[in-house]
């Protein structure tokens, strides 16, 4: 761990949408750098998975198959069919 590391706090935040903007892309490539707080970072995120009824949500919704939809790749939200 170095001085450059961010806090639990801050990854916590980052993984829940309420890092300050300003803070984020230097967040994600001290990440992205740092092995120490990419191990910390994966484990914040899978504690904020198991604990944030929105996130749990979020990914439940996103596990559901929509009738009609095959690749939301394709799915135009511009020009709808």
């Amino acid at each position: 761990m170095c001085s450059d590391c961010p806090s639990e706090a801050e990854l916590l935040a980052f993984f829940r949408g309420t890092l300050l903007w300003h803070k984020i892309d230097r967040l994600a490539e001290h990440i992205e750098e740092c092995c120490h707080c990419e191990l910390i970072a994966q484990r914040v995120d899978a504690e904020a998975t198991h604990s944030d009824p929105l996130l749990i949500s979020l990914r439940l919704f996103a596990t559901v198959p929509r009738e009609g939809v095959t690749n939301c790749s394709k799915y135009d939200l511009d020009h709808p069919s």
